[in-house]
Order: C-alpha cells, then sequence, then structure tokens
C-alpha cells in the first residue's frame, strides 16, 4: 500500500523543484570550495544567498506541515515545529510521513564525510544551522557574514533533504540530487 497524498501537494511539488534547483547550486560550489572539513568554515556571498534561500523551503515546508496538523500559533518558531517532527505519525492517520532525525548523509564528493543535519535539533533547541541562519536573516553584516559558510549551507540543505524525502516524497517522485551519495537515498 503506497502512502496517500498529503493535502498541500502543489506546493510541496514546488519546493522540491525548488530543493532540486538549490542541490544543483551547491553541487557547483563544489568546484571551487571542496567539501571537506577543513573547508567548512569558508564563507562567501553565495553561501550566504543559498542559506537564506535553503532556510526558507524548510520555513515554508515546516509551516505547511504545522498549519495541517493544527498548530495553534498563528507564527511558529522552528523549536514548535519539534514534537510534530518526533511522532511518527505527525501528519495523522491519512498521510504518514516518517522523519528520521538521526539519519546520517554522505556527500556524493566525499562520500568519507557523514553528516547528520537534523541530529542537534532537540526539542526547544534549533539546530546550529539554523540559528546562524537566524543571525544573517535579522543582523546581516560584517559580524554575520561569516556564517554562510559550506557547513551551514551543507546542513541546511541536508535537512531539507530529509525533511522533504518523506515516504510520500520517496515512492512517488523521489528527489534528484547532485549532493548526497546514493547510499544514503533510502
Amino acid at each position: 500500500m503506497s502512502p496517500k497524498e498529503p493535502p498541500f501537494t502543489k506546493s510541496l511539488s514546488k519546493l522540491c523543484w525548488l530543493y532540486e534547483t538549490l542541490d544543483y547550486d551547491v553541487s557547483e560550489c563544489f568546484y571551487y570550495v571542496e567539501p571537506v572539513k577543513t573547508n567548512f568554515g569558508t564563507y562567501s556571498i553565495q553561501f550566504v544567498l543559498l542559506l537564506k534561500d535553503i532556510c526558507g523551503g524548510i520555513d515554508s515546508l515546516l509551516h505547511y506541515w504545522y498549519k495541517y496538523k493544527g498548530g495553534k500559533k498563528g507564527k511558529p518558531k522552528f523549536p514548535d515545529y519539534y514534537g510534530h517532527l518526533t511522532k511518527r505519525k505527525f501528519l495523522g492517520e491519512d498521510y504518514h510521513a516518517e522523519i528520521n532525525m538521526h539519519k546520517g548523509l554522505w556527500l556524493t564528493k566525499n562520500p568519507g564525510l557523514i553528516i547528520t543535519p537534523l541530529g542537534e535539533w532537540i526539542g526547544g533547541k534549533s539546530p546550529s544551522w539554523w540559528e546562524e541562519h537566524q543571525k544573517i536573516k535579522h543582523q546581516f553584516g560584517v559580524r554575520n557574514f561569516s556564517k554562510g559558510n559550506l557547513k551551514n549551507t551543507l546542513y541546511s540543505l541536508g535537512a531539507f533533504y530529509l525533511l522533504l524525502h518523506d515516504e510520500w516524497t520517496r515512492t512517488t517522485s523521489p528527489l534528484r540530487t547532485e549532493v548526497w551519495h546514493p547510499r544514503c537515498r533510502w
């Protein structure tokens, strides 16, 4: 039995398209910055822009889920989504989106490097890449420019991939990716 289609499928398909575009853009950055831990602190305006777009997509996706589940806050903050993500059937009986918060992703260009982008998201504490994105978004300037770096870009892209690539997406239209190694694609 295949999973039931979520009620916000049109929006979801647009977010899949956004993900695939951003995934390609991140993979293009690997021509200039090798994806290794020693380069995680490398920052640029391109990483700032990618981080903002990726996190905007994540925020939209989480907000759709939150509204569908019946979340009460008009403007939920990132930690407000956590309880909905960690429940096995957080979207009700009809639509089941299973999110593995500890799933590791391997990079295509560096399969020895494994990241767990949602692993540090515990209860009311947001992941560091989200907090760094918030600093860029709300206090952009010289002091926060370096937060638009390779590490935050990769971790946020990985989180977007995991959040978007749930059971329904995997079985109906799997996401194309240039960044993540095939062995981590379920």
